[in-house]
């Protein structure tokens, strides 16, 4: 569908993540280039970020969580 980029993504992605109920968010870089120029919204009760490692969720922060690890337990092949 295309890649989430805040206001500036492809028409129709932006209203479908932040519409979304969960969203995975796979070694983020909240930085102006990939935001949008800080114009992502997604609720933070809505969002996984997978950092290398660790994990926050809801707004808490879960230390020494490997992406690898994290990753593989959501697919584990």
């Amino acid at each position: 569908m295309g890649t989430y980029n805040g206001a500036v993504s492809f028409p129709g992605v932006a209203e479908s993540i932040e519409s979304s109920d969960f969203v995975i968010n796979i070694g983020p870089l909240i930085s102006d280039s990939n935001t949008g120029g800080f114009t992502r919204s997604i609720k933070d009760q809505n969002v996984v970020l997978i950092n290398p490692d660790h994990v926050i969720l809801k707004g808490k922060t879960y230390s020494n969580v490997s992406m690898k690890s994290g990753l593989s337990s959501l697919y584990p092949f």
